[in-house]
């Protein structure tokens, strides 16, 4: 063979080297750009795992047989799912009414109707009142067209742009998306048993972390396609007045509403730690976290004016509430006094959960709307566990 001949193989066999090392760091130096784990973590790993026994070998086998490239199924491709366009700005609107009719079954079938014919849809419907769903570009007409079929005693939008945080969402989906698909790869080269473990390990995390990131995205889309209206509807005559705290510094209690998430006295944001499944709808101004199935927690701040600690405003919520609602309980959640309403009168009860703490000149107040009992079972504990990290209590 003469020399150039060796020359030829000699770098041939280089270049083919060098690219597959190249492949491997940068699959690995890619995802550690993202949050995951870099290439050091990786092998930090590998070395300090410990030596396979057989269980483990056969395990490892079996996972890697669910993800191994084959003919018949071969790792998903690069290229990601198209989203389909969105506006240039993504607001959802929350929409609460009180109203007054002389029939209010036949007000509420009327709202049911308006909502439909617009390509919405019914979330609830009872004898007193009604949530519904309307696409965003028919908000406006639907608002208008709702408040036109009684005297409104009170009405309150809400806004929340949540543009900013649909698209880190998306981008964040299709960064994982494409890290599980280098992952995979790498775990098809890999040769020795414990490489396979910390890759599979990787592979694990990357896609319950995609699987969660997913969920928000759903949230927010639907959120921002589908704008909720809510109306509560009483009879223009309706027997003997019921007594009303009037007193000076009450008149908030009579207010509340686990419908109406639009009255907040302070500027200043109540901070909770949003519960897993639920994504928080702002950054800034006031706290308000949605679940896919419209679990919903939001806060405020009100004037601790009477004085009064946590129990005695409990107390005065309760004594102004219970009376329109079923299976009403008290809780006591580290420095919170919680109030529990369950709806009356409904197969299928939204429960309501009323929190209140103290914190010098202010009242921190703590609102769950819960739609039914599946819902409670879900979020419950992991709103008291927001409780307990969040406020300033």
């Amino acid at each position: 063979m003469n020399i150039w001949a060796w020359i030829i193989l000699i770098f041939g066999v280089i270049g083919c080297a060098s690219k597959r090392s190249s492949d491997v760091a940068y699959a690995f130096d890619d995802y550690g750009a993202v949050g995951g784990f870099a290439e050091a973590d990786v092998e930090a790993s590998i070395k300090e795992a410990p030596a396979p026994t057989r269980s483990t070998r056969v395990e490892s086998e079996r996972q890697i047989a669910l993800v191994r490239p084959t003919d018949e199924a071969k790792p998903p491709p690069a290229t990601l799912e198209p989203v389909s366009p969105q506006p240039s700005r993504m607001v959802h609107y929350d929409g609460y009414a009180r109203m007054r009719a002389t029939r209010p079954a036949e007000t509420l079938d009327q709202i049911a109707s308006i909502a439909l014919e617009v390509g919405g849809r019914v979330d609830r419907l009872n004898d007193t009142q009604a949530t519904v769903r309307v696409p965003v570009d028919a908000f406006d007409d639907t608002w208008d067209a709702i408040l036109d079929l009684g005297d409104v005693l009170d009405k309150s939008v809400r806004a929340d742009d949540i543009t900013d945080q649909f698209r880190a969402t998306d981008l964040r989906v299709k960064t994982l998306r494409t890290m599980r698909t280098r992952l995979v790869r790498l775990l098809a080269r890999a040769r020795s048993e414990e490489e396979k473990l910390a890759l599979l390990e990787q592979i694990t995390r990357v896609t319950e972390e995609l699987d969660r990131t997913e969920s928000r995205l759903r949230v927010l889309r639907d959120l921002a396609s589908m704008s909720r209206i809510s109306v509560d509807v009483v009879p223009r005559e309706f027997g003997p007045q019921r007594r009303e705290l009037v007193l000076s510094g009450f008149g908030w209690i009579r207010g509340l509403s686990p419908f109406d998430r639009g009255v907040y006295s302070d500027t200043k944001r109540l901070e909770l730690d949003t519960p897993e499944e639920m994504v928080s709808l702002t950054k800034s101004g006031p706290y308000i976290a949605e679940s896919p199935k419209g679990t919903v927690l939001w806060s405020m701040r009100l004037p601790n004016d009477p004085q009064g600690d946590a129990d005695y405003w409990r107390s005065a919520v309760h004594e102004s509430l219970a009376e329109d609602f079923e299976n009403v309980s008290r809780r006591t959640v580290g420095e919170w006094a919680c109030l529990s309403l369950d709806e009356p009168g409904a197969e299928e009860p939204y429960r309501w959960q009323i929190c209140l703490a103290t914190s010098g000149r202010h009242i921190q107040l703590v609102q769950a709307y819960f739609p039914d009992a599946a819902e409670v079972e879900r979020f419950g504990e992991r709103i008291e566990q927001a409780l307990i990290g969040g406020g300033d209590a």
